[in-house]
């Protein structure tokens, strides 16, 4: 609560009335279930549905803002997608955009609609299974792919800052994911003009390819794409 109210101007927080454990934040390859963190998303998807009556955006720790205004980024892009009749916001996922056969699914970190029980119900309720895998059929045809909201599982360190600036636009409000917090040096030189510290990021789990934007190229996501003009 200290630390949240340093960042935001009201912060309260949902009593955790389902105490459920799972092994899922465990490293390594073996079994793990996700019933934990389900659990936390279920009882804040009934909390904004019976109590808040307002959308939410699922922000998770390893996902980080990347300017100043991306509340307002991300507020503004909601709006459309309302406009056109999506219920949620977020990266879409598919073969082309990750590797593995994943399956198409919205990325866990994105906008929901107060009445997420009733129009994805699946992933309200999911058990170990996570619930954007879980809840994939019905929210992936109710979605709006994001263009300011982006999602990479497990990819690399950023360890430069050419290397940086090509995998994080200007533009961009939200980058998923940052376990190892790799980003922030890069991001507070940019937002702040501060210098680099010495960063040694932390030993990643098999890095997965990652695309490249040269700076200065006009981008979007299309369909869940990113799609690089010249």
């Amino acid at each position: 609560m200290d630390l949240g109210s340093k960042s935001f101007v009201k912060v309260s927080w949902i009593n955790d009335v389902e105490k459920v454990d799972s092994n899922w934040h465990e490293n390594g390859n073996h079994a793990k279930s996700a019933a934990g963190p389900n659990s936390l998303f279920r009882q804040a998807a009934w909390d904004f549905h019976l109590t808040r009556k307002v959308a939410f955006l699922f922000w998770e720790p390893d996902a980080v803002p990347c300017h100043r205004g991306w509340v307002k980024t991300i507020d503004a892009e909601w709006e459309v997608a309302l406009a056109l009749g999506k219920f949620f916001l977020g990266f879409e996922v598919n073969r082309k955009t990750h590797p593995g056969d994943v399956g198409s699914h919205m990325s866990g970190v994105a906008v929901y609609h107060p009445d997420l029980p009733q129009k994805a119900h699946r992933a309200v309720y999911a058990g170990d299974v996570a619930f954007d895998i879980e809840g994939a059929d019905q929210i992936v045809p109710q979605m709006m792919a994001s263009r300011t909201i982006f999602h990479r599982y497990r990819p690399p360190s950023f360890e430069t800052e050419e290397d940086f600036n090509a995998r994080v636009p200007e533009g961009l409000a939200l980058y998923h994911a940052s376990k190892d917090g790799s980003i922030i040096p890069f991001l507070r030189k940019r937002l702040f003009g501060t210098p680099l510290p010495e960063f040694r990021p932390q030993i990643m789990p098999a890095p997965v390819p990652v695309l490249t934007v040269a700076s200065g190229s006009v981008w979007q996501f299309q369909n869940g794409n990113l799609v690089i003009a010249a």
